[in-house]
């Protein structure tokens, strides 16, 4: 079974900020400018300090998310709790942070070595990115 989900992400300076932004989008969000909506913020948020990011297969779900990160943010406690219900808040300097693609692969052992080769070889961005992230991993 596969279920179509929106990738959202909002961005802002503090936590203050993301909060009064999720409270602003939760008054936008309909179930028809959903996907929208998800695409807008996307957009900008890798400008930003402070970032959050969910997928939501529908806007009950993206208001559901919305108003668990707004209810959230004003407390450090609650906000690591976030991730157990696929809400990933992350704070830093937003030059490391620019939008792009992301290629995840469920951890149900589908993994096998070497799995993006192919891409690697036939898109130098692609090997570039990997090179980046292995650096970035052996810190």
């Amino acid at each position: 079974m596969q279920i179509e989900a929106h990738p959202w992400v909002l961005g802002a300076g503090d936590p203050r900020e993301l909060a009064a932004k999720a409270d602003s989008v939760l008054r936008d969000l309909t179930p028809a400018n959903a996907a929208q909506l998800a695409a807008l913020h996307r957009e900008d948020a890798g400008q930003f300090e402070i970032r959050c990011g969910f997928s939501a297969p529908t806007a009950d779900a993206a208001s559901e998310k919305l108003t668990l990160l707004k209810n959230s943010l004003s407390d450090p406690t609650k906000i690591r709790l976030l991730k157990a219900r696929g809400i990933y808040v992350a704070q830093g300097a937003s030059d490391r942070a620019k939008a792009g693609v992301a290629f995840l692969f469920p951890g149900q052992g589908s993994q096998y070595p070497f799995m993006l080769r192919d891409l690697a070889e036939r898109f130098s961005i692609v090997a570039h990115t990997l090179q980046e992230a292995d650096e970035i991993l052996r810190g």
